[in-house]
């Protein structure tokens, strides 16, 4: 019996240091907090070490909650990251058919720029032409000079009504480049 109290006795002294060092560490762990007048930490008792856990929950609870947020807005952040890549992608996609179309309404206009210039060369032979006959022919003035004209007349419209329509092609065009 002697043997065996003496053993729970050392036991039992071996316990209570490895208790006493479980609990100069959280003191000294709540101490590294920082001073708080209120919960002054000083020797190792059972009220102080409830004051020293009490701090060291505390500070755990905020930090997980700071961890959390900090998590959050990291996710949101990757979110808000990708919606900016998607937008990113559909402006790209915009500016290339941008371009596409760019590239056809030029060529629409190069298109309309000869068409204009073949009429007016066209437009060019015919006036020389009726000043021509005119000349040569002074009799015949009546009713088909009054074609001619009508014919030239309308040829002069529809010559206008292209440059019109190459313009609203440019201005379309100047408005979708920007």
């Amino acid at each position: 019996q002697c043997k065996d109290a003496a053993s729970q006795s050392t036991r039992a002294k071996q316990d209570q240091t490895l208790y006493e060092a479980s609990i100069a560490d959280i003191l000294h762990a709540a101490r590294q907090l920082g001073p708080e007048p209120e919960q002054n930490i000083g020797d190792p008792t059972p009220a102080n070490l409830r004051i020293a856990w009490s701090r060291l929950h505390s500070h755990w609870t905020k930090e997980a909650h700071k961890t959390f947020e900090l998590e959050q807005k990291l996710h949101e952040a990757a979110d808000q990251q990708n919606q900016f890549k998607t937008e990113m992608n559909k402006l790209q996609i915009d500016v290339s058919l941008a371009n596409l179309q760019s590239t056809e309404l030029q060529g629409r206009l190069k298109e309309s720029e000869d068409t204009v210039q073949n009429l007016k060369a066209q437009n060019s032979v015919l006036r020389e032409a009726l000043s021509g006959k005119q000349m040569q022919l002074p009799e015949i003035h009546g009713e088909v000079d009054a074609n001619i004209i009508r014919t030239a007349d309308s040829f002069q419209e529809a010559q206008q009504e292209a440059v019109e329509a190459i313009k609203r092609e440019a201005a379309v065009l100047k408005n979708e480049i920007g």
